[in-house]
């Protein structure tokens, strides 16, 4: 069951959130995968597709968890130091919390970080599991400085301070199969399924967020992209009708299990769940 992990998988999972253009967005989500602070998202959430080049200042980050839960915590946020790995063909990006942020994080339970175990097994079809994220989050306008201060705008147009408890932030749990590991548009980069295709949508914001076995609370995998589908509307006569764009109607995930990614968590002295 999911209600199973789902804790351990909410204090692990986070909102990218990031300063463009003088306020701060949600981009995407990440999610811990050690106890002392190394963290993974997707490539695209932090550097453009195309250009490889950054989305934003890496170092107006902030790490925000659901509001909820962090007003019984007292804490909102916990900044991170660096990006250490990409591998941009698997969409991947490895991070590490900052010793100094680390050391005095609220999040830290008994010395440690809650995280979630990296697999490399594979999934196979028909595999249940489910994705913990930050999809249809808001922008937010965060103040520099210890004390964090969150401003929103009110359907009046007017700006308004709000606690931190409540933050425009929507974090979301979408159970789901593992569909296929074949999508006749996507080309793997290696022997093994590197791309996995679930039968639930994912939305903007869910990338870079974790995709966990049900079985095991084990994550395999992590939101990559959204594949359009274009329906033909061939029931429609005596005219020229373009196909109908779907944008999303199933998840595309990627492996966390193939080489050059297990290869980074080796060198970094990251523990994973071996085959």
């Amino acid at each position: 069951m999911i209600k199973n992990t789902l804790l351990n998988t909410k204090k692990s999972t986070f909102a990218i959130v990031a300063e463009s253009g003088g306020i701060f967005h949600p981009f995407g989500t990440g999610f811990l995968i050690s106890p002392d602070g190394w963290f993974v998202t997707a490539a695209h959430v932090l550097f453009d597709s195309q250009t490889q080049k950054p989305n934003f200042n890496h170092g107006s980050i902030i790490l925000m968890r659901d509001a909820f839960d962090e007003q019984r915590a007292g804490n909102s946020t916990c900044c991170y130091g660096a990006v250490h790995d990409v591998v941009f063909e698997q969409d991947f990006a490895l991070l590490k919390i900052d010793e100094k942020e680390l050391q005095n994080s609220k999040w830290l339970e008994d010395g440690k970080m809650n995280h979630l175990t990296v697999s490399e097994q594979s999934f196979q079809e028909a595999d249940e599991v489910y994705s913990y994220g930050y999809p249809l989050s808001q922008g937010i306008l965060v103040a520099s400085g210890s004390t964090i201060d969150i401003q929103t705008i009110n359907p009046e147009g007017k700006k308004f301070s709000i606690n931190t408890s409540v933050q425009s932030l929507c974090p979301r749990t979408t159970s789901a199969i593992v569909s296929s590991i074949v999508e006749h548009s996507i080309k793997p980069a290696c022997d093994c399924p590197d791309t996995y295709i679930l039968d639930k949508a994912l939305n903007y914001g869910n990338s870079g967020g974790p995709i966990i076995a049900t079985e095991t609370g084990f994550v395999h995998a992590f939101c990559s992209s959204f594949q359009p589908v274009f329906i033909p509307q061939n029931h429609i006569t005596g005219a020229t009708i373009p196909n109908v764009m779907i944008p999303s109607l199933y998840g595309v995930v990627k492996s966390l299990g193939v080489k050059s990614v297990i290869d980074i968590l080796k060198n970094n002295g990251i523990t994973y769940h071996s085959k």
